[in-house]
């Protein structure tokens, strides 16, 4: 990130903050924003909130995803262009990570190539890409489906958003 994005914090009510940015500078939705709280430890940008709703006037609502607990009106706010990422691989098998991908388990960093997103549109749980499922079961999105899919596996739970759709096995829908 070439150009920092600084903004300030206006209101504090709970986990809930809302951020003022420059004008024609808001962070996206789902975009990661880091702060300095005193209260979780000594280190610089130690907060990650994630923009939930542009309120106008160059203001977002974030939700903190550790202790908001000590900020105060005009704490820094740096957006980091991007939403919330986590560590996948096998690295990860057997490890126990917080809401932000940092390892809470006291067995040392984890050390992984990928991150994926926290929220995506087009998360696909078993990285499908279009591809027809050849695993016995799987869950995919429900943009990601199509007769292949079906075809090829045992069973297959269809995803909207954060909600399961459907059940499916090649004897027709289980749940819905």
């Amino acid at each position: 990130m070439s150009e920092m994005n600084i903004g300030k914090v206006t209101q504090v009510i709970g986990p809930v903050l809302d951020i003022e940015f420059p004008p024609g500078k808001l962070p996206a939705i789902y975009n990661a924003v880091k702060l300095t709280n005193p209260s979780i430890n000594g280190e610089k940008w130690n907060l990650v909130v994630e923009v939930a709703q542009h309120l106008g006037e160059n203001t977002v609502r974030c939700i903190a995803m550790d202790t908001s607990e000590g900020l105060v009106r005009g704490t820094e706010a740096m957006d980091t262009g991007a939403g919330i990422t986590v560590p996948v691989g096998k690295n990860v098998l057997g490890r126990i990570l917080n809401v932000i991908g940092d390892p809470v388990d006291e067995l040392g960093p984890v050390t992984t190539e990928k991150r994926f997103l926290v929220k995506s549109r087009d998360l696909a749980l078993l990285s499908l890409l279009n591809k027809p499922l050849t695993k016995r079961y799987g869950a995919v999105m429900a943009s990601r489906i199509n007769e292949t899919t079906i075809s090829n596996a045992r069973f297959v739970i269809l995803f909207h958003g954060r909600s399961m759709l459907y059940s499916i096995s090649r004897r027709g829908i289980l749940s819905s």
